[in-house]
């Protein structure tokens, strides 16, 4: 399967505005639905008049209505979208300093942990570049997180149900911030792996059975799980499957202006925090179609996984968003296909 990740927003926290939304959002297409989507993308370039080649943003849609019929031509192709949102007005400047602070200690304690001099010297010099962070760009990199294990714990079930192919390969393709690459790319890029077999502890990927998971198969530890895990960090740990081999087997940082996948998240990206914003002439419309592109959550949790540092609610429930949301919830695909 293919993943396009991108963002939309500044991801300041603080702002004194409310309703400062911003999203890490995912486009998930197995191969045999890849060129349908890039079909769809190019179909919206079309009406707008513009060169199939040229990236097109939301900004340059002046007529909403290309932008839902875009998202209705993708709603019945086999891809899926996962977002992380935040409200940077609800996360103060102190708040996510301070988490930064934690989550750098976090990385020292483990330092001696690390016997290999070599190994230690490059895991000191990447906690360093961590650490140096801007809180905006720690607080987008603990959406990417965040986004990258919800891809794990829903796409996984997902398309076992539906596609089981699809899980043979995971060729992320990610909105680079910069030609060099950045600090903020080598943090995500090298601290993905560790961060996402932290999260799976707490919250494990559910295996759904009479899925199909062969094609999934080599990812498993064959020969049980790392023996580091309980060595090191006192940690038992059953079955599972190798976190860094499916994130790192084929990953690239791409420019978004070259690469069709990742034009595909950015619009969305951007569909969603204007849909959050109720900045569409129809939000409601926009929130619904938004959502058919989404799979629900277990419980009654919202499609879109909410984040916050500073320790409150996520969402002001009289805002545009919550209603948006609403919507969402109610039109977003269920985990388990119907049964025909």
């Amino acid at each position: 399967m293919h993943l396009y990740l991108d963002e939309s927003g500044s991801f300041l926290p603080g702002v004194t505005h409310a309703d400062a939304w911003c999203i890490v959002a995912a486009y998930v297409v197995p191969e045999p639905q890849r060129r349908p989507a890039e079909e769809a993308l190019r179909q919206l370039k079309r009406r707008l008049g513009r060169p199939t080649s040229q990236e097109v943003k939301l900004r340059d849609i002046g007529d909403e209505g290309h932008y839902l019929a875009f998202l209705q031509d993708l709603a019945p192709l086999g891809g899926t979208l996962y977002a992380t949102a935040v409200d940077c007005h609800r996360n103060r400047m102190g708040a996510v300093v301070h988490h930064l602070a934690r989550q750098t200690e976090a990385l020292q304690e483990n330092l001696p942990k690390v016997r290999d001099p070599a190994s230690r010297a490059e895991f000191e010099a990447r906690a360093q570049r961590f650490a140096r962070l801007s809180p905006q760009l720690y607080l987008q990199l603990v959406c990417q997180y965040q986004l990258l294990a919800l891809i794990l714990r829903q796409a996984l079930p997902y398309y076992a149900l539906r596609q089981p192919a699809a899980l043979g390969r995971f060729r992320w393709r990610i909105d680079r911030k910069n030609a060099a690459n950045s600090i903020f790319d080598s943090a995500l890029e090298h601290y993905a792996g560790p961060m996402l077999q932290s999260l799976s502890f707490s919250e494990p990927s559910v295996l759904i059975r009479g899925a199909d998971y062969s094609h999934f198969r080599r990812f498993w530890f064959h020969h049980g799980a790392p023996t580091y895990l309980r060595d090191t960090y006192g940690l038992e740990v059953g079955e599972g499957f190798n976190v860094a081999l499916v994130m790192h087997e084929d990953l690239a940082f791409v420019d978004s202006a070259e690469h069709v996948g990742v034009q595909l998240a950015d619009l969305l990206a951007s569909g969603l925090r204007r849909c959050l914003r109720g900045e569409f002439g129809d939000n409601r419309v926009a929130a619904a179609a938004l959502g058919r592109l989404m799979v629900a959550r277990p419980g009654r949790e919202p499609p879109l996984e909410l984040i916050s540092l500073d320790g409150g609610e996520a969402l002001d429930r009289q805002s545009p968003a919550d209603a948006a949301i609403r919507l969402m919830m109610r039109t977003c695909r269920q985990m388990l296909p119907r049964k025909v």
